[in-house]
């Protein structure tokens, strides 16, 4: 099934998970000049779902948190700012007798569209093992890039087509939806020591093509105006 595929015929994700606790401790500061009124900060908070980076999947059994701003200026509407990426180290192997840990990290790009979807860039630091500490997946220059929606993806062939959730209302001030991607390619694993690249790539089958990776996140994002915020 190529890129034509019909959505009725896509994969479905679902959208099981009770609704999270908002804490709003990673809203990052209103810029000068925006109105602590009309400015609102939002967490999207994923407490399952999974990400397959090539051949590796990692079911998500703790919170994946994103935070964001959305400054309001009077002459000129709103803006978006990052606030922070967090979730916890899993570990993914091992080596020389060691745990080997994978954790998410911002790589620089951020967006919540018009359209309610996400784009997102990031990369996954690897530690433990005699990796060193500048052993990644993705960097700043080469991220992991993401465009996560709740319709229907397009992938190229011969991988299949997936679907989201739409976001619905789930509470006063709180929206459910889930939010998918296979489209993205993910580079090969670089700033590893002691041959750590090698290894990492032969784990994960990297670099991967468009396609052989998959992000699935039912996500509740929740928003409160900055005036509110302690």
């Amino acid at each position: 099934m190529g890129l034509a595929a019909a959505p009725a015929q896509a994969r479905q994700a679902t959208l099981t998970d009770t609704i999270p606790t908002f804490d709003y401790a990673d809203c990052p500061p209103l810029p000068a000049g925006a109105d602590v009124s009309g400015s609102f900060c939002s967490e999207a908070i994923a407490s399952s779902g999974s990400v397959t980076i090539g051949n590796v999947t990692h079911a998500i059994d703790t919170p994946l948190k994103l935070t964001f701003g959305s400054p309001w200026f009077d002459d000129s509407g709103p803006t978006q700012v990052f606030g922070a990426l967090r979730g916890e180290r899993f570990q993914v192997a091992t080596r020389h007798g060691e745990p080997v840990y994978a954790q998410p990290e911002y790589a620089g790009a951020f967006e919540f569209t018009p359209d309610a979807n996400l784009n997102l860039s990031f990369k996954i630091r690897f530690t433990g093992g005699d990796l060193g500490s500048n052993c990644t997946v993705g960097t700043n220059a080469n991220p992991i890039s993401v465009h996560l929606i709740t319709g229907t993806t397009a992938p190229p062939p011969p991988y299949q087509p997936i679907s989201g959730v739409p976001w619905s209302v789930a509470a006063p001030g709180v929206h459910a939806g889930t939010v998918v991607d296979n489209t993205f390619p993910v580079p090969a694993a670089s700033g590893c020591s002691d041959n750590g690249n090698a290894f990492l790539n032969q784990l994960g089958g990297l670099p991967a093509a468009a396609g052989a990776s998959t992000v699935i996140l039912p996500l509740h994002i929740g928003m409160i105006s900055y005036s509110k915020l302690p």
